[in-house]
């Protein structure tokens, strides 16, 4: 059959923008996603359409940067970007609403072969500052700082999270 171009539209590099096209037209108006990505994605210049595009379908609710190594097998940094698809009246409205950003240093597990359980874990406090976040979107204050809430102006033009630290 071949790639349908109604679905892979946004020309993005490699499977990561297959994956991602694919995600955006079959999530239903309203509905909610959590994709994890490589760093490529967010820095890459022949990525920016794919970037324009997910901006065009869907509302950025935030980025929680993980460690290196957090999947095994991949030792590139990866990210978790959080996206809500646009219903047909948000369509063409640019975001107002702030995005979460969160740095993840500890996953509860060591990052090498062994995998032994550790107690430090920012994903138990990253997920709640996030349903925090949810509740109250412009209102919503934090006093952790791996956790950053930005303007979507701020944001918009630089999704790596970390360059967003001082």
């Amino acid at each position: 059959l071949g790639l349908d171009s109604s679905i892979y539209s946004a020309n993005g590099l490699g499977l990561e923008g297959l994956a991602i096209d694919w995600i955006l037209y079959s999530l239903k108006p309203g509905g909610k996603a959590f994709i994890i990505l490589p760093t490529g994605v967010f820095r890459r210049l022949p990525d920016a359409n794919l970037r324009s595009h997910i901006l065009d379908t869907c509302k950025v609710d935030g980025i929680i940067s993980l460690p290196q190594k957090t999947f095994y097998a991949t030792t590139q940094k990866t990210y978790i970007l959080a996206i809500t698809k646009r219903t047909e009246e948000e369509v063409g409205i640019e975001q107002t609403d702030p995005v979460f950003t969160y740095i993840v240093k500890s996953i509860g597990e060591t990052l090498d072969s062994n995998r032994f359980s550790i107690p430090d874990n920012d994903l138990v406090d990253m997920s709640r500052q996030f349903k925090y976040f949810c509740a109250d979107r412009q209102n919503y204050e934090t006093a952790n700082k791996q956790c950053r809430v930005l303007s979507f102006k701020e944001f918009s033009s630089n999704w790596i999270v970390e360059d967003h630290w001082t």
